[in-house]
């Protein structure tokens, strides 16, 4: 069975979202994947579809390009996320970890007033 982030009609359309994302910020895919430090090969493959990226690619796509996850994988919602979205993807994961924690924290506080 084949996940949706691998099916060939997703990758084509996740591919043109990735180009767009990053058509924004680098001129070309080579300059892209050099300032991310991604094999030129492999970033070209996601880009031009003629290879599917994971989650965890995509995760780290949308955090570079500054783009939403959801828009990037699914094309639904709009490329660019709230403005709190964003400065969540700019963390890094270990300050991802402590801003969910604190949510969760507060979220607990809340439910037992």
């Amino acid at each position: 069975m084949h996940s949706p982030l691998m099916h060939s009609a997703y990758m084509s359309e996740q591919a043109k979202r990735l180009r767009l994302a990053r058509s924004a910020k680098y001129e070309s895919a080579t300059a892209a994947a050099a300032a991310m430090g991604v094999p030129e090969p492999t970033y070209m493959g996601h880009e031009n579809g003629s290879r599917g990226f994971k989650l965890k690619s995509a995760e780290r796509y949308a955090r570079f390009f500054r783009v939403d996850l959801n828009w990037l994988l699914t094309g639904k919602g709009s490329m660019i996320g709230s403005p709190i979205i964003q400065l969540y993807l700019e963390l890094s994961p270990d300050q991802q970890g402590q801003v969910l924690n604190y949510m969760k924290f507060l979220k607990d506080q809340n439910v037992s007033k």
